[in-house]
């Protein structure tokens, strides 16, 4: 959910579960094992529920799941949307800013949040953060 908040607060993208970082596709079988029902509608049910407690209602609506099928395997793939406002995720010591820059995921620093915010947003907005608050 790191990875999707990033790309909510930066430009949006794809993100592809189910494949290597040479674009091969392995599959989500691993994925299924850990879920009920032991299948893509489980796999969706339970990624969409975490991305719920994660980003709260205001990130997790904007995120389409689905799972496609290459090369004979399940894919999931989330196409996130830049976000019209700034979405916190639900992190250990409490709510986090995330932005997506070149191809890692980074914590937007506490002292420069605000300025972050007002470049990326415009002045005077406010934050969305995971959990409704």
């Amino acid at each position: 959910m790191k990875t999707v908040a990033g790309l909510l607060n930066g430009p949006g993208g794809t993100l592809l579960i189910g494949v290597t970082d040479a674009r091969e596709p392995i599959g989500l079988d691993d994925d299924y094992a850990l879920v009920k029902p032991a299948n893509a509608d489980g796999y969706v049910g339970w990624l969409d529920t975490l991305r719920e407690m994660s980003l709260g209602h205001s990130g997790a609506h904007r995120v389409q799941i689905r799972v496609e099928v290459i090369a004979g395997r399940d894919v999931c793939r989330l196409d996130v949307p830049a976000s019209s406002r700034p979405i916190l995720a639900k992190g250990k010591d409490g709510d986090v800013l995330y932005e997506r820059r070149n191809n890692s995921t980074r914590v937007v620093p506490a002292a420069e949040v605000e300025e972050f915010i007002a470049d990326r947003f415009g002045p005077g907005s406010s934050p969305s953060a995971g959990h409704g608050r």
